[in-house]
């Protein structure tokens, strides 16, 4: 079984909303759990909280951010990265 790993980022990240226009979000940690690919986001904005998305390499070298759909997977890619780095704050960059 593979190792469960964090990377903790300070990157700003432009993703597409629905209507195919830019928004910043903040990178704040890549999370490798059971061989699959996450990324820890927070909205800087709002600062509503995080959000899990599960990434995916393209063919053209880039990666793609899928809303994770289980409420179980979030919550435990959520707990993961909450356990590594109890002192993270929404709102506060690493």
């Amino acid at each position: 079984m593979a190792k469960d790993t964090i990377v903790y980022t300070d990157e700003m990240l432009p993703l597409l909303d629905e209507n195919g226009e830019e928004m910043p979000f903040h990178l704040v940690a890549h999370v490798t759990r059971n061989d699959k690919e996450y990324a820890v986001l927070e909205d800087p904005e709002t600062e509503d909280g995080l959000m899990i998305f599960h990434v995916t390499p393209t063919e053209e070298g880039y990666e793609d951010f899928a809303p994770v759909e289980s409420e179980e997977e979030s919550e435990e890619i959520f707990y993961l990265f909450e356990a590594a780095f109890d002192d993270y704050e929404v709102g506060n960059a690493i």
